[in-house]
């Protein structure tokens, strides 16, 4: 059985009034996905895959410059649809996010349920280990939509999940059927 080792996307830079899905990763952003990249790149994965957005692709190519494998993108691994959401405080939008994780079959914040993006990710994971190395695989994707997936494929907390991942952060569980977290690290 292989291992599934998620990588939420290091320190992005925000900037207000571009969308998330645009922003890239910040200079301490990039120092954190460095450390991060060796540690991952220690596990001697067969695979990189990243969301296409540009603060998870640049993360990964952290770990794909350590390993020499190539990094495949897949928007199956973009963060939940927020299409539509206003610039809030960190406050609101922890409060928002934190809402939707809990009601994930319910349109509460963003144009994309929690369950309809963990399906979107699923679909996408299942695709990619169709056409990858045996072996390990790294998708590098965002924090939501990877609490929403390991949530409701080992039915652990996903806001107290989301909550305690960091940019970068990582959790390891086996692979293709999900039954126990093996790992977890944050990279600050």
């Amino acid at each position: 059985m292989s291992r599934l080792i998620l990588v939420r996307h290091s320190l992005p830079q925000i900037v207000e009034g571009k969308p998330p899905r645009s922003w890239s990763l910040s200079a301490e952003g990039e120092s954190r996905a460095a450390t991060m990249a060796v540690a991952v790149a220690a596990t001697k994965p067969a695979s990189v895959h990243s969301s296409a957005e540009a603060k998870a692709m640049q993360t990964a190519e952290f770990i794909t410059d350590i390993t020499g494998l190539t990094l495949s993108m897949d928007p199956g691994f973009n963060e939940q649809d927020r299409t539509g959401t206003k610039f809030t405080t960190q406050e609101e939008f922890e409060l928002n996010v934190s809402q939707a994780l809990r009601q994930p079959d319910e349109l509460v914040y963003g144009a994309e349920t929690i369950s309809a993006a963990v399906e979107r990710f699923d679909t996408a994971l299942k695709e990619a280990a169709e056409y990858s190395q045996p072996g390990d695989m790294v998708v590098v994707s965002h924090g939501t939509v990877i609490s929403g997936y390991v949530a409701a494929r080992l039915g652990v907390d996903p806001v107290e999940l989301w909550q305690s991942l960091e940019m970068p952060g990582l959790i390891c569980v086996n692979w293709p059927n999900p039954v126990q977290i093996e790992f977890r690290q944050n990279f600050q």
